[in-house]
C-alpha cells in the first residue's frame, strides 16, 4: 500500500448507518446457498475502465461455485469515506466494504456497530481464510477479543525512508551509507539546488514521527505517544519530547535552507517526483520498492532507510482490511465470498490482475505479463481486496516477492501497543474539539515553517484546553487495562 498514514479521526456516524439500524442479531448466520444473492463490495481506489468486462467474468465464476452475483463499486481515494458514510442516508445497499486504520477509521467504527462480528463467521465459514493468512494480522486488529475484518495480506511492517532519482544524484557520488537522519542528507540537497535551481530537493520532509521510537494513539499530528521501548506503555505528549522535538528540528533546518517547499499551503504532490520536479521522496518502504518505484517511474530510482529496522504496530497490521456491513441481510454469503477472495488464486488473480489473455499474459506459474490493455484499463488498489500470497507477480518484479515481504514483516519489530485497540466513544468531543484546530497549529510544525519550541508549546497549551488530560486519562486507563490481560 502506497499511501502515507492519515489522521485516524473517530467520525461521528448516522445512528441509523449500523448500530441503531440493522442488528445483527435479527439476521441468520446460516446460508441457504440454493437462493441466489447479489453482493454489493465498496472499496477504495482508481476505478478501472474495465470494470463492467472484468465482474461479468466474475460473477460467471461466483454463481457457479457461490449462487451469488457481485457488484463491485470502487471509489477514489479522497472521496471515499465521505460517500461511504452517507449510504445509509440514501438506504443504499452495502454488504462488504474497504476499511483501513487511514481510512474508514476501522476502530472507532467497530466500536460503533458499524462491522459484523467476525468471529463465529470465520469459524463457520472462514477456515480457509484463517488458515491462509497470518495469525498476527487477526491478532493485531481484534477489539475487545473480537474481529471485525479481514486484514489483508500484502506486508503489514513499516520502514520509511527516502528514495531519490538516481538521474538526478548519481553524478554527486554521494556516500548514503554514512545517512542516520535527515539532515545528514544536506549536503546532498545543496548540490542538488546549485546545479538545479528549479528542482525542489526534497518532498516529504516531515519525517519527524521517528516511528522506530514512538507508536502513535491516533496519527503523528495528533497529541498521544507511547514509546516503543516503553513495556509499562505511559501514554505521552510527543510535543513535549525532546527527542520528537529534534526530528522536528531536522525539518526545520531543511526548510529554512530552502531546499524543500516553502509555501505550507501548496506541499507539492508525489506526482512532483515523477515530473523530475523533485529529487527526493519520502516513502513506506517495502522490499523490491526501487523496482518497483523504477517501473511506476520510468527512470532509475535508489531507496534510502533511515529506520533501523522495520516496526510493527496495530495501525500498520489494520493498513488494509474487508468488513462486512452489519446492514448486510448475506453475512453468511459474504463471509463465503470473502473465504473464496483469500484461497481462490483463480478469483483473486481475476480481482487483482484482470482476465487472462486481455489484461496479463502468464509468464509462468508464479509471474506474469501486464499488456498494454491491461495498464491502460485495469488499474485497481487489489491490495485492498485481500492475500496478495496468492497472487501472481508481475515480470518486472521477483518471483520471489512474497516469500521476501513475508520475510521482511517477520523481521519486524512490535509494538508494546500490538494489539490494543482503543475505544474511542468516552473521549469523542476531545478528540474532535482537538481534530479541528490541529491543522492550524501542526501544518507550520511539521514542514519547519516555524521556530519548534514555539510552535509545539502553543499547540500543547491549546490541546490542554480543549481536554488533552481527560483524553490522555481515559488512553492510559485503557491500556492499563489491556496490559493486565497481556500477563
Amino acid at each position: 500500500m502506497k499511501k502515507i498514514l492519515a489522521l485516524l479521526l473517530v467520525t461521528i456516524f448516522c445512528c441509523s448507518f449500523s448500530g441503531c439500524g440493522t442488528k445483527t442479531a435479527d439476521v441468520s448466520l446460516e446460508d441457504d446457498q440454493s437462493k441466489p444473492v447479489e453482493l454489493v463490495w465498496y472499496t477504495i481506489g482508481p476505478s478501472p475502465k474495465d470494470l463492467d468486462k472484468v465482474m461479468a467474468k466474475v460473477n460467471e465464476y461466483t454463481k457457479e461455485k457461490l449462487n451469488c452475483t457481485l457488484k463491485l463499486v470502487v471509489i477514489d481515494y479522497g472521496d471515499y469515506e465521505k460517500k461511504v458514510q452517507t449510504l445509509a442516508v440514501g438506504g443504499e445497499q452495502v454488504d462488504i466494504m474497504f476499511t483501513a486504520s487511514w481510512a474508514l477509521d476501522y476502530r472507532s467504527n467497530a466500536a460503533k456497530g458499524m462491522f459484523h462480528p467476525m468471529n463465529e463467521l470465520l469459524q463457520k465459514y472462514g477456515q480457509g481464510t484463517l488458515k491462509a493468512l497470518d495469525p498476527l494480522l487477526f491478532e493485531g486488529t481484534k477489539f475487545k477479543g473480537e474481529n471485525y475484518a479481514i486484514p489483508g495480506q500484502g506486508s503489514y511492517a513499516s520502514q520509511l525512508g527516502y528514495f531519490f532519482n538516481k538521474k538526478i544524484v548519481d553524478k554527486y557520488n554521494f556516500d548514503f551509507a554514512a545517512v542516520k537522519k535527515l539532515t545528514d542528507l544536506m549536503p546532498l540537497f545543496a548540490k542538488i539546488k546549485a546545479d538545479n535551481p528549479n528542482i525542489t530537493p526534497v518532498h516529504g520532509t516531515n519525517f519527524y514521527g521517528a516511528r522506530d521510537k514512538f507508536d502513535y494513539m491516533i496519527a503523528g499530528d495528533f497529541p498521544g505517544v507511547v514509546r516503543m521501548d516503553d513495556p509499562k506503555c505511559k501514554v505521552i505528549n510527543q510535543y513535549e519530547d525532546q527527542e520528537f522535538l529534534s526530528n522536528l528540528k531536522q525539518v526545520r533546518e531543511v526548510y529554512l535552507a530552502k531546499y524543500s517547499y516553502q509555501d505550507i499551503t501548496k506541499q507539492g504532490t508525489d506526482a512532483d517526483f515523477g515530473q523530475g520536479r523533485v529529487a527526493c521522496e519520502m516513502t513506506n518502504y517495502h522490499p523490491f520498492e526501487e523496482t518497483m518505484m523504477t517501473r511506476k517511474y520510468g527512470f532509475p530510482v535508489s531507496v534510502v532507510l533511515m529506520l533501523p529496522h522495520p516496526v510493527i504496530t496495530s495501525n500498520s497490521v489494520a493498513g488494509a482490511m474487508v468488513a462486512i456491513s452489519t446492514t448486510s441481510k448475506n453475512p453468511a454469503r459474504a463471509m463465503k465470498l470473502l473465504d473464496m477472495v483469500n484461497t481462490d488464486p483463480y478469483l483473486m488473480n481475476l480481482l487483482y490482475y484482470g482476465i487472462e489473455g486481455v489484461h496479463y499474459t502468464k509468464v509462468n506459474d508464479k509471474q506474469v505479463h501486464i499488456t498494454p490493455e491491461g495498464r491502460a484499463s485495469w488499474d485497481i488498489a487489489g491490495w485492498g481486496l485481500g492475500n496478495q500470497y496468492i497472487c501472481y507477480v508481475p515480470d518486472t518484479e521477483p518471483a520471489d516477492k512474497w516469500e521476501q515481504y513475508a520475510k521482511f514483516d517477520h523481521s519486524g519489530v512490535r509494538s508494546p501497543l500490538f494489539g490494543f485497540v482503543f475505544d474511542a466513544r468516552p473521549v469523542e468531543k476531545e478528540i474532535v474539539a482537538i481534530n479541528s484546530f490541529m491543522a492550524q497549529y501542526t501544518m507550520e510544525l511539521k514542514v519547519g515553517a516555524c521556530d519548534i519550541d514555539k510552535g509545539a508549546a502553543a499547540y500543547t497549551e491549546k490541546c490542554k484546553a480543549a481536554g488533552m488530560d481527560k483524553l490522555f486519562a481515559e488512553w492510559q486507563k485503557q491500556i492499563d487495562e489491556w496490559l493486565k490481560t497481556k500477563k
